[in-house]
Formats: structure tokens, sequence, C-alpha cells
């Protein structure tokens, strides 16, 4: 079977990979420009051509949506269509989603790059979406007007429809489609308002739902196709290591084995099956040349990090209000009489995907075709076409749903490997899968930090100036994209938040150059930044003998949608209710991703931690979906409290030593607390969901074990300081 038999076959598939930039037999695909269409320069030139590569409208009134983000289980999959799908006026049973595929056409409208990524999709594409619905729409309208010959404002649109209630007369959207797309295309359609709108903001089931219950669902590990070969890697188990040549025919004579040959990060085992590639694998004598940093462990990673903040050698981050860099010697000089110097730390975290590493290519000379659940389609597809020598137009890239991402799908390792392999055997389809124990140990890691905080208070305890020097890898310089002269704002853009009414600030960021793999963990500096920030304040106010939720409040009093999330958890707790022996609370909170988020939780600790309650409160703005909000919020709270409790891996040898869920356990079902979701109405532009109740489930957890046992939590996990 050829590549492009294996990608029709695809296409055709209702619930796989449909490219939508194409006319087809069944209809037309508004947007696109047929030869007596208008001509279209600038803003409308690019708006048509957007419009082409997500929308369909076919001849019988049925439509096809593209949805332009990865879908991990944030939501997206289903959320993003509705807002186009609300602005088209489209009836939204006859509404088939289509998955994305690489294309610089579904880009992010911000940012110019088609990565899922900064709890960015809705905040980005929202108003982008509405726009392109609204375009679709009032051309729909121009076209019935014109066939009636009546006046465009004398109609109207309901669920496919568009309506001339004067007459009675009515026309469906596939009988408009064709005409349609050659009339002029709107630059600045009119928009709904918020009384008009029909999908966005109500709480309906998940279009991905059933089939992932039921088992359907095509993520990329289940990715199947005709003469497919699934391939294994040894690899080395520290992070610089190298496979030396081996014999390989051993491998070469089991059952069902294809090939085995060495890649740049190992040896790769082609089989019929997963289990003979494994098998195959596993009884090669490899030998491993340990790289240059086979003595990094845990205590040279702790000295570094020591030696860094001792050091005088750093760069200041921006103020979080002003966007300059603060005047470190007023700030200094405001702390000669420092009340607090604190030093907190946390380790480096792996993502622990449900799903490990997998990516499926197939090559040949004139193309290549993967599938790939991956967050950074776009990034990925330029380097296969690199591997390939291929031209990118002939380099197709498929999104496939993740199981999983937290940022570790990010990195293209996998699609390198999966490219390198498919080449080898041009015209057979390749699902490289990596085992869990490689995803532990070849993970790129939340970076490890340490942090000194000063804080100087007023004569009635109120912080008047607060430093924090951070030390740590730098996640932008480990992506080829550091900043000169400034602290890399994803290692330290939370340690000051602007809502918190602080005179003078400032942040330090003291980079360390270690050789340990590192990258994006869901919710990113956010995740260590506000467990070091809440906590300082929580030693701030115990200093000035505040209550920790009175001290923020006066902090945040400026700030209404700040207050309302860190009262709403306060008043849900019964923050003033006495409390047991051993037993307190903590809170902390949190803005990022243009989210406002709170946590309040109650703990008990005697001998062990025991959670008994925990509130999380959130003001996302505009909403799309309110269930589904709420499904973020829990995750990121649990996702984060496992973090807090069980996170962390532990280096010897230039390497991880955890392999699996058995020595890095996760929280389990029966471990999460009884858990109640605030979810705060509002008017506001939308803001990210998916991450921004990590960091603080981290901090008010840390908060409340250090009130209940009266030992100040300083690093992570919490199990870590008792």
């Amino acid at each position: 079977m050829t590549s492009n038999e294996v990608g029709m076959m695809l296409r055709t598939n209702r619930r796989e990979f449909i490219f939508a930039s194409v006319a087809t037999a069944s209809g037309f695909i508004l947007g696109l420009r047929p030869t007596n269409v208008v001509s279209d320069t600038g803003a409308a030139s690019r708006i048509r051509e957007q419009l082409a590569a997500y929308l369909e409208i076919r001849e019988d009134g049925s439509i096809r949506i593209v949805t332009p983000q990865s879908e991990m289980g944030q939501g997206v999959y289903d959320s993003l269509p509705r807002v186009l799908a609300d602005e088209l006026d489209a009836d939204w049973s006859r509404v088939e989603i289509v998955m994305p595929h690489a294309n610089p056409l579904l880009a992010n409208p911000r940012t110019a790059r088609q990565v899922t990524a900064d709890s960015n999709s809705v905040r980005d594409y929202f108003q982008h979406l509405r726009t392109l619905g609204a375009a679709a729409r009032s051309m729909l309208v121009a076209a019935a007007a014109e066939r009636w010959n009546v006046d465009a404002v004398e109609c109207r649109t309901s669920k496919g429809w568009v309506l001339h209630p004067r007459t009675g007369r009515r026309l469906g959207y596939g009988e408009l489609a064709k005409r349609a797309g050659e009339l002029e295309l709107p630059t600045e359609p009119k928009l709904k308002s918020a009384e008009e709108l029909t999908l966005i903001g109500r709480a309906m089931p998940r279009r991905d739902a059933l089939e992932k219950v039921t088992g359907k669902t095509v993520f990329g590990i289940d990715v199947q196709l005709p003469g497919m070969l699934t391939a294994v890697l040894r690899m080395p188990e520290t992070f610089t290591g190298t496979v030396e040549p081996v014999d390989l025919l051993p491998a070469l004579r089991m059952p069902g084995v294809v090939d085995a040959f060495i890649i740049d990060d190992g040896i790769a085992v082609v089989a019929k099956s997963f289990w003979e590639a494994k098998r195959a694998a596993d009884a090669l004598e490899v030998k491993v040349v340990p790289g240059s940093i086979q003595r990094v462990d845990d205590g040279t990673v702790r000295a570094a990090l020591e030696e860094a903040l001792a050091s005088d050698m750093f760069v200041l981050a921006n103020d979080p209000v002003s966007r300059k860099k603060p005047d470190i010697a007023r700030v200094r000089s405001e702390l000669a009489s420092c009340e607090r110097e604190a030093e907190y730390e946390s380790p480096y975290l792996a993502h622990l995907t449900m799903e490990p590493q997998c990516c499926t290519a197939l090559v040949t000379n004139e193309r290549c075709e993967i599938w790939a659940p991956h967050q950074n389609p776009g990034d990925a597809r330029a380097l296969a076409a690199q591997l390939t020598g291929l031209p990118l137009d002939k380099v197709h890239l498929n999104v496939t749903f993740i199981g999983t991402g937290l940022g570790r799908k990010w990195e293209l390792d996998t699609v390198r490997q999966c490219v390198q392999i498919a080449k080898r055997l041009p015209g057979r389809p390749i699902k490289l899968i990596w085992t869990r124990e490689q995803d532990l140990r070849h993970d790129f890691y939340r970076p490890a930090s340490k942090v000194r905080v000063r804080i100087g208070l007023n004569a009635d305890g109120w912080p008047r100036a607060m430093t924090f020097r951070l030390a740590g890898q730098s996640l932008l310089r480990a992506k080829g994209r550091a900043i000169p002269d400034l602290a890399d704002p994803t290692m330290t853009s939370s340690l000051i938040d602007a809502h918190y009414d602080v005179p003078y600030r400032a942040v330090e960021f003291a980079e360390v150059d270690l050789p340990v793999p590192i990258g994006y963990w869901r919710s990113v500096a956010s995740s260590h930044c506000c467990f070091y920030r809440e906590s300082a304040l929580d030693e701030a106010a115990a200093l000035a003998r505040i209550d920790p939720y009175t001290y923020r409040r006066k902090l945040l009093s400026r700030h209404p949608r700040a207050l309302a999330v860190l009262d709403a958890v306060a008043r849900a707790l019964v923050w003033d209710k006495p409390v047991p022996k051993n037993t307190a609370r903590g809170i902390a909170f949190s803005s990022a991703f243009g989210t406002y988020c709170a946590h309040a939780v109650e703990v008990a600790v005697a001998g062990k931690i025991s959670i008994r309650r925990m509130v999380c409160a959130a003001d996302c703005g505009t909403t799309i979906d309110p269930d589904v909000v709420r499904a973020q919020l829990e995750g990121g709270t649990i996702f984060g409290l496992s973090a807090a409790l069980k996170g962390g891996v532990t280096l010897a040898d230039g390497g991880v030593v955890q392999s699996n869920f058995h020595d890095h356990p996760m929280l389990r079902i029966s471990e999460v607390p009884p858990l109640e979701i605030i979810h705060i109405p509002s008017n506001a532009p939308p803001g990210g969901i998916g991450e921004v109740a990590v960091p603080s489930a981290i901090a008010a957890l840390a908060n409340a074990v250090s009130a209940a046992s009266g030992i100040r939590v300083r690093g992570l996990p919490v199990i870590a300081t008792m």
C-alpha cells in the first residue's frame, strides 16, 4: 500500500484524519476562491484562507469544523468548534468535528505558531473563531438576500438556515454555500450579542466523551494501518550516555523481527508486534558509554543550586506591573531592616503521562505522513521535512487524541526517532512505542530550583519590600530561546504577583548550568513560584501575628476578582471555625493564564498527613462550558496534590533512579480528599483553565501542613520536611 493510499483511507474515516483545505465531491468548502470570486486584499484574503482551513459546508447542509488545537483532555476538541458554530448559527447536531493537522492556517492568531501550550487555546482562539463564524454567516446571509432580491438586513439566521421573516422564505446553508464563497468577505463582521449566543456559556455533553469511555477513541498509541510494523528502542539509562555498536544478530533471528539498527538515541528493533520487538530488544547485550555526567546526582544538583544562590552572578526580572527592571539598589535599601530570610526548594518533576511516548510514520521518496499525539505539530512537521529532505508540502502530520500531554508532548524527540526509523523501511508504516520505564527515565523534567526570600515589614507588619533570588536551569535557554540580560520568565514569572500590594520588590535569577534535560511542565513557572511566594507570605503573616487569610485580603484589596476567589474558598471552608488538635487550614492565591484561582485546605498531621477537605475557586472570565471548567479545576487540583505529596525524581549516576509507578506513585482515587469547586461567573475576556489550579493547590497544602505540624515546609514533596 502506498502512502497516498494509506492517507486516503484515513482521511475518509469519520473519526480520524481529514485535510479540510481541499474541495470534496460532496460539497463546497466555504472560503475557497473560485475563478469568478471578487478580489480580496489584506485581511479579507487571510480570513478567506482560514475559513477554508477551518470550515466545510456541504450541499446537504452538514458541516465540518476543524478544531485547531490538540485535544489532551482539556476539552478543546468540541469547545473551540462550538465558538465558530455559535457565531455561524449552525445546527450543532449536524456539525462534524475534525481533528487538526499541521497547517499554518490553523496557527495561534496571537503567536503565529501551531502549538497547544500555556493554557492559550480559548484565550487566543476565542475572538478569532467568533470572527470566522460571523464572517461565514454574513456571506451566507448575503447569498440568500441576493437570491431573494431583498436587503440583507431583512434576513436572519437560525440553526443552519437563512430566514426571511417578512415572506416566510428560508434557505439552508448547504444551498447557499457555493454562492456565498464567491461573494466579498467582510473584514469586520458583526458578532452576535451575548443574548444571541446559544452554544457558548452552556454545559453540554462533550462530543468525545462516549467514544473515550467505550474505548473507540484513536489516541496516538491506538493508530493501526495496513502493513504496520512496531518499533521499540534500547536506550542508555543516563542523560548523556550512548550505545556502542553491538551484535544485532540475536535480535534479528527472533520471531517477528524485521530489522534492528542503531539510531541517534540507541538501538531500534522493528518487528510485527510490540511484544516481539520488545523481547528482541531486551535480548541484546547492549554496551553503554555513560557519558560525561555519570556522577551527577541529587547532591551535585543541590550543591550547584546553593553555589548559585551564594554567588553575585544574577539577572533581574521585569516587574509584572511596570514591565521594567526594578531599581535593585532602592529595593535592597528598603530591606535594610529585613524581618525574615528563608530558603525553599523544589525537585525535578517527571510528567508521567498516561500514554507513554509514541508516534507513527510512513516515509517514501515522495511523501512523509505522520500520526502523532503532539502539542507542537508545526515544529514537528518542519523537523520531519528536514530529516527526510522532502519539501514541507510533502510532509503531513495528523494530530491524534493525546493521552495526557502536560507539556511532555511538546518535545520533538519521539517524532525524530520515528521518522529516522521509518526512513530505513520506506513504504511501511512504523509505530514507535516507548516503555513506561523509558518514559520516566528519558523525560524532559520540570527544573529543580532553590530560592532565597527576603521580606522587610513596616511597623504594622505589612510587607514593604520583598526580594526573591531563584537558582535553577533556564528553560528558555534549553529550548534555544534565551532572552539576553533578562531573568527567564518560564522560571521566575510568578514569584512576584502583580495583585499583591508590595511597594518595593525584585526578582533575581541565578542560572545554573546542569546537563539534566528539562522541559515545560503543567503550569510552568507557577508550579514552583507560587509555592515559594505563598509560603513566604504565610511566614510574614506569622511574624506580624495576622491571620494568613486576613493578611492576603489586605494585600489584594485593590483587586475585586482576586478577592472574590480568596473569599470564596475561605467562606466555603468556614475559615474561622475552630479545628481539633494537630489540625489546621492553609490558603493560597494564584493568578496565571488570565485566570484568578485560590485554594483552601484542612489537614490533620499526626504521624501522617490526612487531607480532610479542600476547596478551589476560580474566575476564568467568559466561559464556553462550565462543566469543562469544573473538570479542569478538579484535575489540576488533584495533579497539584499528587506533585506536592509524591512528586520528584531521584538522580544518581547521571540518570533517574525511579522506573515506574511502583517507585514513583501518583495520587490514587482513594487518596483524593473531598473537593469542592466554585466557578465564579465573569464577563471578562476568557482565561486559561487547564493549568491554573495546580500552583495554589500545592501552596495551600504546604501552608496547611506547616500550620498543623508546626514545622515549616521548605521543600517538596511535603513529606520530605516532616
